[in-house]
């Protein structure tokens, strides 16, 4: 009796925890692994052992995590039961085993990405009753190559088949009206037919489908039409879309055999990512009808081309990532080049700009790996950011009169750039010794990653090191600032592997963020006190930061040691920041060491000998060289090279 009172409390707190709001339990039967209902509604689900996720009851099966997430991988069917009328965002969402959906007709929404990851699913059946399908709902179905789509469909929203790599047709409602950007983004398509209502197609609709060869329109459409596979505005103003698959013949060109496509006359712009993925395509003759080129990125087989003087400007990201492109000339009428236009045409060699150019931007020409020579046209004002960085066989680069502004991370990681020069006549800029500053010479702009210098001495007036000045130059070991450099901005020294010390005065204010990472610093001689250096501005850079653990020797910039093999001796050298050098150890009055001051022109200015430890010497002009003197003081046995003086 006991037991039986037990049995029938249980079944009636189960039966209280159903109906309590909020609360979704498990009611597994025999052959049941696991089910509940969703909070708030009538919908219920059960999972059998078999795979089978059973969805039954009324409205729609709302947006958030669904129950079974944990279970994902275990559902290989979908069953849907007649009243439900919406599928949530994301409900099948990483289904990887799921092979089939039953969908009913009363559902008349499916929300976004619905049953994206479904990399097992090969074929779906939407009911004619679904008016509204949301972004990415077959997003990387890649194994998904049959889809019936409903008569009443407007959209084709964004993303919809990305990535349906197995998807190779499809059919399309005559009722649609519009193909969002990405729709069919890396579809296994061969051909596809545009119905007579679609009024718009954007950018990027049928981008990285590298196997499509023809795009049809159908005769009614009065938004486009097709002219040898090809998709056009119905005008045949706009080119759309170039089927990536299309092969052209062989035809004889001053390149040699090449494969070409001629843009009709009077087709005055190319969507963006119109030739993207085109792999039977060597080169694109241009018409004199376009004032924009744009989207030919990823154009991965073609080998040249000649932009006609009627483009003024040639689009954002136009040739990207073309790494086959060899050959680039651009007639005279060209002002602007956007960007990344050129971005990573790592086969690039060649390119003639023209003379009308004005404007070069950002990562224009970035990651044009064995680009060797590039001429900047005497009329260019500015030079973005990134612009020719990682142009790592570029040696020289001479800028114009008419250059206004040149990005200090313009030629980042050109690191065979060994000399920046500047016409002399530009009013913004100037070059000395190869490194190129501002005119006025107050801010070091550039110092080039390919100058192999092993040390340097920043010259006498200039108050500022820009923005990565001195990046990935992989040579440099020691830099000398003046007394007149107040900051050192961010990024300053970046990835130079070999910089070991820096030589600083008390004049300075400020280091910017990340001056010296991944730099090989571990000496810092500093011309004032303990105190001034506390002083300093010094943003935090993080733990990798080798500042902090760097070895500061202060009142001093510069020691070393000077040694006599033949007489077994050394001495000890330091110049201070009193513009004094130091003696001490085995010197002498047998023994003797001179201090030789010169100046820039390597006169000899002053000579001192110091021949007793403690001995000191008043210094000046550019550099001094350190003498161990012969027994009568008169002949120089070896020398410690030059030590560069800071002004």
């Amino acid at each position: 009796m006991k037991n039986k009172r037990l049995i029938i409390l249980t079944t009636l707190i189960i039966a209280a925890m159903v109906f309590v709001p909020g609360i979704s339990i498990a009611l597994p039967t025999d052959s049941e692994v696991a089910g509940g209902v969703f909070e708030g509604t009538d919908i219920s689900w059960s999972l059998s052992d078999e795979g089978v996720l059973t969805i039954r009851g009324t409205g729609d099966i709302s947006d958030f995590e669904p129950p079974w997430e944990e279970y994902n991988n275990e559902i290989l069917r979908v069953d849907i039961g007649s009243g439900i009328t919406g599928i949530g965002h994301g409900t099948f969402s990483g289904c990887g085993n799921l092979l089939e959906v039953v969908i009913p007709d009363t559902v008349k929404k499916i929300g976004p990405a619905a049953f994206s990851r479904c990399s097992s699913l090969t074929e779906i059946e939407i009911p004619d009753s679904v008016e509204e399908i949301g972004s990415s709902t077959f997003w990387q179905c890649y194994n998904l190559s049959s889809v019936k789509l409903p008569v009443g469909l407007k959209c084709l929203p964004e993303c919809v088949f990305y990535y349906c790599s197995n998807l190779q047709s499809i059919t399309l409602p005559q009722g649609l009206e519009v193909i969002e950007s990405n729709a069919f983004n890396y579809c296994g398509l061969q051909e596809i037919h545009i119905p007579a209502g679609v009024k718009t197609i954007q950018e990027g609709a049928f981008t990285n489908c590298a196997y499509i060869r023809n795009i049809a329109v159908d005769e009614g459409n009065t938004e486009f039409v097709s002219r040898d596979g090809v998709l056009f505005n119905k005008d045949m103003t706009v080119l759309v879309q170039y089927p990536a698959g299309k092969q052209e013949k062989w035809v004889e060109t001053p390149e040699g055999q090449a494969r070409v496509y001629e843009i009709p006359e009077g087709v005055t712009s190319v969507q963006q990512w119109a030739f993207s993925r085109c792999y039977y395509l060597d080169s694109v003759t241009i018409p004199q009808s376009m004032t924009n080129v744009q989207g030919f990125n990823a154009c991965k087989s073609l080998r040249f081309i000649t932009i006609p003087e009627s483009v003024s400007i040639i689009g954002e990201a136009a040739f990207y990532g073309c790494s086959n492109l060899q050959k680039v000339v651009i007639e005279d009428g060209t002002e602007r080049i956007e960007i990344n236009a050129f971005n990573s045409c790592k086969a690039l060699r060649e390119i003639t700009l023209p003379q009308t150019l004005l404007y070069l931007g950002g990562g224009s020409f970035n990651n044009c790996s064995t680009l060797e020579n590039i001429t900047i046209p005497p009329n260019v004002i500015e030079i973005d950011e990134f612009a020719l960085a990682q142009c790592y066989e570029l040696r020289e680069i001479h800028l114009p009169a008419a250059l206004a502004e040149i990005k200090s991370d313009s030629l980042n990681e050109c690191t065979s750039i060994n000399r920046i020069t500047v016409d002399e006549n530009n009013v913004h800029y100037c070059s000395e010794d190869g490194v190129l500053f501002n005119k006025d010479k107050t801010k070091l702009v550039t110092y080039p990653a390919g100058k192999d210098d092993l040390a340097y001495t920043v010259p006498k007036g200039v108050e500022s090191v820009g923005q990565e000045a001195f990046s990935y130059n992989g040579y440099i070991q020691r830099v000398i600032l003046p007394s007149s450099v107040a900051e050192i901005e961010r990024w300053g020294f970046i990835e130079c592997s070999s910089l070991e010390t820096v030589v600083l005065t008390d004049h300075l204010q400020k280091i910017g963020f990340r001056v010296f990472i991944n730099t090989s610093i571990n000496d810092v001689y500093y011309g004032g006190t303990q105190e001034e250096w506390d002083a300093i501005s010094i943003e935090p850079s993080g733990s990798d930061d080798p500042l902090p653990a760097a070895t500061v020797h202060f009142g001093t910039y510069d020691e070393g040691s000077l040694y006599n093999e033949e007489l077994g001796k050394t001495v000890q050298w330091r110049y201070g920041s009193d513009n004094r050098f130091y003696i001490d150890g085995d010197v002498s009055a047998d023994y003797p060491v001179s201090v030789a001051s010169y100046d820039e022109d390597g006169r000899l200015e002053s000579i001192g000998i110091l021949d007793h430890p403690g001995s000191t010497e008043a210094v000046g002009g550019k550099n001094v060289k350190i003498f161990w003197m012969s027994g009568n003081g008169s002949l120089p046995v070896c020398d410690c090279g030059a030590v560069d003086l800071v002004e």
